[in-house]
């Protein structure tokens, strides 16, 4: 199954995406969203009359690496207000099983993977291993809790959830050295 993953870019003057991230992610479909944040009063499409095409542009430039690598890729170009609203909307319309932020990097020594259940633990597992299948990564199970552990945020549940995950993982396959477990307050 190949997986795809939403690369957010903020434009205009967005950051071009790691060469390295361009090869580790080239065998997943990357769907590339160009959000353009509009002033309160601009309707969307008063901003995209207005600057669509050099945007689009830009996004097209920001792409190239993947699609030179032979990665599948779509964009989708959104002029609005809610970024983190249009990243959730657009990774729901289209599949997209993570999200990467297209930080400047210069290598990928470890994968955050954040869980709050082990409903969709397969699903992450196997997302998990693709990514790593030919590179040797460290991955951190991690659960992030409020200020206080709320009443149906028990701490033994929390670190038994993210160890029996751990297990699972290690279990069908991966290192044991290379997955651990944190939880942040």
């Amino acid at each position: 199954m190949t997986h795809r993953i939403l690369v957010p870019f903020e434009l205009p003057d967005a950051d071009p995406i790691s060469p390295v991230l361009v090869q580790d992610l080239s065998g997943m479909e990357i769907v590339a969203l160009g959000h353009f944040n509009l002033p309160e009063q601009t309707p969307p499409d008063a901003g995209r009359a207005q600057f669509g095409e050099e945007v689009e542009a830009e996004l097209d430039e920001l792409v190239a690496p993947f699609r030179e690598a032979g990665t599948e890729v779509t964009t989708r170009l959104v002029f609005g207000k809610d970024r983190a609203q249009t990243i959730d909307r657009i990774a729901i319309e289209e599949g997209c099983d993570a999200e990467l932020d297209p930080a400047p990097t210069e290598d990928i020594e470890r994968i955050l993977v954040p869980l709050v259940d082990t409903e969709n633990l397969d699903r992450l597992e196997d997302f998990v291993g693709s990514i790593m299948e030919e590179n040797t990564w460290e991955v951190t199970l991690f659960h992030v809790a409020e200020q206080a552990f709320s009443a149906d945020e028990d701490p033994d549940r929390v670190e038994s959830m993210l160890d029996g995950a751990r297990e699972k993982m290690i279990d069908d396959g991966f290192d044991h050295d290379m997955v651990d477990v944190s939880v942040v307050v």
